[in-house]
């Protein structure tokens, strides 16, 4: 194998690493955002409720 086709396999190597790596990262990134929203949107609906309490 020549030199140039070992640098161009070390390339594509470095290259799939760092897009899984960086698909890892999006994917739990994603997650922690979507427990956020989640704790958010149960917030919202108690504020509601106590809200709907508090007019009667």
């Amino acid at each position: 194998m020549t030199q140039d086709m070992m640098t161009a396999l070390l390339s594509l190597a470095g290259s799939l690493a760092g897009t899984y790596s960086g698909m890892k990262l999006i994917t739990y990134r994603l997650d922690q955002l979507e427990k956020k929203v989640d704790k958010l949107s149960t917030l919202s609906e108690r504020i509601t409720a106590v809200e709907n309490r508090i007019k009667q």
